[in-house]
């Protein structure tokens, strides 16, 4: 029966590395451990914001499933009733569900911040002529060289063809720096 406490500790423990290296941005880019969303997947500074913004929520699961393995450990006990059993599988699933939370978190924002970059990177490189006018992106109004950019960034003609979804007015910018200074900042903050 002592098997059951042993194995919660096992999983609070792993959760906890995991979540520390993930927070700390320490967490290498693997197949097995993290976020494997595409986004997250396309460079090292994704990886690592990703995991920044999931690491908090997985500490919280570690502690859950040390709580459980502590409660699992009275609950084997002679004295213990069984209803202990009850919240032993209230924190397992407290953990579960608070690994959940932070890989949803951390794909939710990396694929926001993705697409931002992706649409900012769009923008410069002239997609759909870099005019403002729905009318006249990819068109012979747009002049020569607006077209001509606008098929290098893969624009066939008409903006709803333009990999930024038919948006042919800059996109908002994104401030690279104010994410990396709040990852920074919850890290500091714990």
């Amino acid at each position: 029966m002592i098997a059951i406490p042993v194995l919660l500790l096992v999983i609070a423990l792993t959760v906890a590395v995991v979540a520390g290296l993930a927070w700390t941005a320490n967490l290498p880019g693997n197949n097995v451990v993290g976020i494997r969303a595409p986004e997250a997947r396309k460079s090292q500074e994704n990886w690592d914001i990703t995991h920044r913004v999931a690491g908090p929520s997985w500490a919280v699961s570690a502690i859950a499933f040390l709580g459980a393995a502590a409660l699992s450990y009275l609950a084997i006990q002679p004295s213990a009733t069984s209803w202990m059993w009850l919240w032993v599988a209230v924190a397992v699933l407290a953990g579960l569900a608070m690994v959940g939370v932070g890989a949803a978190m951390g794909a939710h924002t990396i694929a926001l911040y993705d697409a931002k970059k992706v649409a900012a990177e769009e923008a410069e490189s002239g997609c759909c002529g870099g005019t403002s006018s729905a009318d006249s992106c990819g068109t012979d109004s747009c002049g020569t060289e607006a077209a001509d950019s606008a098929a290098d960034a893969g624009c066939s003609g008409s903006c709803s063809s333009c990999t930024s979804g038919g948006l042919c007015g800059t996109p908002p910018q994104v401030d690279h720096n104010a994410l990396r200074r709040a990852a920074e900042k919850s890290d500091t903050a714990n």
